[in-house]
Formats: structure tokens, sequence, C-alpha cells
């Protein structure tokens, strides 16, 4: 296990560290992964002005990882907006467990419309909300498939593009495995 004060650091090409880590290692606890944040220098700290600015998202640092539940925790703490990554929402919508049951047809399906439900820009709520529903009828048989649905609604603001387009993530800061190639 990797200690708070020995948590691995890589730099990117912007210059920026990310916290690197596997699922076993401590970073993946609250105390240890804001402990690592300030230690290599990655959280700016919130003036009292911009703390009152804080419906403002365009001026505020972005943490994305994986939905290790911990990290909301971290980001909301520092005053950071939290996003889910994309490719480890797929690649959940993917599992066995998700998709158990279903026929090939059934899979294909349903990973495309995760994909649009993740990637596409919606033109309003609306549809969006229209698109959950039809594919929730498509899998009400296959609870799998349903509960992932649930989730992703859920936290659609942290992880679908209608709803995160506007949050810059190019300087976000990265704390587990392949995060930083997310952006």
């Amino acid at each position: 296990m990797w200690s708070s004060e020995h948590a691995p650091a890589v730099v990117c090409f912007l210059g920026r560290s990310s916290i690197a880590s596997n699922s076993a290692a401590e970073t993946k606890s609250t105390d240890s992964a804001n402990n690592a944040l300030h230690r290599l220098s990655l959280i700016v700290p919130v003036t009292a002005e911009e703390d009152d600015l804080e419906d403002e998202e365009e001026d505020r640092q972005v943490l994305m990882t994986d939905g290790n539940p911990s990290f909301p925790i971290v980001a909301e703490t520092n005053g950071m907006i939290f996003l889910n990554c994309a490719d480890h929402c797929t690649k959940t919508g993917s599992k066995s467990e998700v998709i158990s049951g279903m026929t090939k047809e059934q899979t294909d399906s349903f990973q495309k419309g995760c994909n649009k439900l993740i990637f596409d820009d919606f033109s309003d709520e609306d549809k969006f909300i229209e698109f959950v529903s039809s594919m929730k009828k498509q899998c009400k048989k296959h609870a799998g498939a349903t509960s992932f649905l649930e989730k992703l609604e859920d936290n659609k603001e942290r992880v679908c593009i209608f709803y995160a387009k506007n949050v810059f993530a190019c300087d976000h800061i990265a704390t587990t495995q392949g995060e930083g190639t997310m952006s």
C-alpha cells in the first residue's frame, strides 16, 4: 500500500501532476487522496471572494476519476468540480453483470445507447430524459442494465457530455489509471 506521503506522481505533457495508483492503493481513500493532492500542490486555494462565487464553475479546478466514492468528497472539500471518467463508465456498461441475459443484438444496442447517453450533445434535456426512458423500457427485463442506466442517470452531470459540456477539463487533475488521457 502507498502511504499518503509516498503517493506516486506522474507528470503529463501539460505539466500537471496526476496521482497514479492501482485499485488496492491507499490513494483510493478520501484522506490519502486529499493529502496527496495537497502535497503535490495540485489544489489551488480558494479565496474568500472566490468562495462567494461558488456557483460560477468556470474558474474552479476539475477532478476527474473513476467512480470511487471517496473522490466526490475530495472534490467538494476542495471546491473542485468532480467528473467521472467517461471511459470507466463505458467499460462498466460492458461488464458481464450489466449485460447478463442479453442477446448479442441487445448488448450491441444497449452499448450503442449508453455511448449516445454519455457522448452525444442532446439538443435539450427533454430529449435526453426521453432517450433514457426508452432505453429503460428496452432493458426492463435485465436488472444489471436497468441498474447501470439508473446510476448513469443519477450521475449525468458528472459524466454525460450534454450536462458537462461547459466544463473545461484539459487542465483537470486525474487521480488514477488512465483518466489523464480521458480529458
